[in-house]
């Protein structure tokens, strides 16, 4: 995140989650297995922190969005072979 825009939003974020390139690889593997979803990365991003830090979403009714299905092919299909 870029100091600019990191100054426009410090105000207004409680929390931040990292989450690991793999971990938001995960979640697209998952949307695709279980929901037939084609989601980009970032698209990804929102269930793979829900994934990393479930203990902090535990008894609590979550959303995601999910958007973004402009992803390279290649790339793509890469992270939804993975094992």
């Amino acid at each position: 995140m870029g100091e600019r825009n990191w100054a426009i939003l410090q105000n207004g974020i409680k929390n931040i989650l990292e989450v690991k390139e793999e971990e938001i690889e995960g979640a697209v593997r998952s949307l695709f297995n279980l929901a037939n979803l084609k989601s980009e990365p970032t698209g990804g991003l929102a269930l793979g922190a829900a994934i990393a830090h479930r203990q902090l979403f535990q008894g609590k009714r979550i959303i995601c969005i999910v958007s973004g299905g402009n992803v390279d092919t290649e790339v793509f299909f890469r992270i939804v072979e993975q094992n």
